[in-house]
């Protein structure tokens, strides 16, 4: 049962017929309100400051019969925020709180000082490492016309009702597109050392609900980004002081009681093994067929190059050092996605990232760095090396 306003679901609820009416109504007017100081802020009639508190005032004082609206969103962001662990959230960078506590001190203030709320899509162990899988998440823009996202991002809803039978949440993102929350039907816990394999499962089910559609302002860019930070509903646009509010296909606002619903009509756990089972093999056969790392540089791999793949690169010397890798591997005849994977070990790993940096190298046509540019980075392994004892033999000669 999805909890929300203009959902037919809602009279299922405690609540009676006429408080639902009275209650939609009345939320109804907020948001009218919200956007009527959103304009007058944009005439020069009030402050965008103004505007930000006014917003603040409604969201905790429109209150109507028993409960008040503060008190709902509250518990909505509660729930937003969970209680298996933590989240990330940005606040002059990323943060991890520990607390729902936290969560709601740091929207709330957000909204109040007409900043914008962030919080990480999936629930997180400690800082840059996740705990599980909690959400799916799809973003599409427009700037030129909010209209081609509204209709792209419907069509996909449908394809999602169509072959899966999930009810998503739409949210508006309060300036130039929508948000599409796919929810699991509980929250998967993933082992510190299973990170990778978290992001592979997450991208995986995400490219299966898209089913190779090709949407133009959706944001390729989140897409398997298992550490996506996105609004969080109920906050405002810091540009238009306008809510990020959940709405349903008439574009009508919902004030959500509940996220138990989208996860009844969410991504199931059947799905969710076959997906996993799916990832599982394909890694399994890619453990049984690697190839094996050949010493010899001759158009294969020196050995500075494989002993680097198992420290920490961090640092200039780290990043130039992971650019060399790529390269090396590239002229070795690897494929763009393989050499992106060499890189899983390291604790910032990102496979968007490496790829990109892959593909970026594969464009430029590099060549192998020299053996002195990678004694300057710091990898050279000197004695140990076969090609350092033939250069220094030469040398002596």
């Amino acid at each position: 049962m999805i909890c929300s306003f203009c959902l037919t679901e809602t009279s299922r609820t405690s609540k009676t017929s006429t408080e639902l009416i009275l209650r939609k109504e009345a939320w109804n007017r907020l948001i009218s309100r919200a956007v009527t100081h959103s304009k007058e802020a944009e005439n020069g009639e009030i402050s965008r400051k103004e505007a930000s508190l006014k917003f603040m005032k409604l969201l905790k004082f429109f209150g109507d019969i028993k409960t008040s609206y503060r008190s709902i969103l509250e518990k909505f962001w509660i729930e937003w925020f969970g209680l298996h662990a933590g989240r990330e959230i940005f606040n002059h960078g990323r943060i991890f709180l520990q607390a729902h506590n936290e969560f709601i001190e740091y929207v709330s203030r957000s909204i109040e000082e007409g900043s914008p709320a962030w919080a990480s899509v999936q629930p997180f162990r400690e800082r840059d490492v996740v705990f599980g899988l909690d959400r799916l998440f799809f973003d599409f823009d427009c700037e030129e016309d909010l209209s081609r996202a509204w209709k792209e991002t419907t069509h996909f809803v449908s394809v999602l009702d169509r072959f899966y039978h999930i009810k998503p949440l739409i949210c508006f993102s309060g300036r130039k597109g929508y948000h599409v929350y796919v929810f699991l039907w509980n929250v998967v816990e993933f082992p510190v050392g299973k990170q990778p394999l978290a992001k592979k499962v997450y991208a995986k089910l995400e490219e299966k609900l898209l089913k190779g559609l090709n949407y133009e302002t959706l944001d390729r860019g989140v897409i398997g980004d298992v550490k996506r930070l996105a609004r969080v509903p109920y906050s405002i646009h810091e540009e238009t002081k306008q809510p990020c509010v959940p709405i349903n296909l008439k574009h009508e606002p919902l004030l959500v009681f509940s996220l138990e619903g989208y996860r009844n009509y969410g991504v199931s756990e059947d799905l969710f093994r076959l997906t996993l089972n799916e990832v599982l093999s394909v890694e399994k056969h890619k453990t049984k067929t690697a190839l094996h790392v050949p010493s010899k540089f001759n158009g294969k791999i020196r050995p500075c190059i494989k002993a680097a793949l198992e420290k920490p690169l961090e640092g200039s010397s780290g990043h130039l050092m992971r650019l060399a890798i790529a390269i090396e591997f590239l002229n070795a005849g690897w494929k763009t996605e393989d050499v992106a994977e060499l890189f899983q070990n390291q604790h910032d790993y990102s496979f968007e990232k490496s790829r990109y940096m892959v593909e970026h190298a594969l464009k430029r046509g590099y060549k192998p760095r020299k053996c002195r540019t990678i004694q300057a980075y710091g990898f050279c392994l000197e004695e140990a090396c076969p090609i350092f004892r033939k250069r220094k033999g030469d040398i002596k000669k």
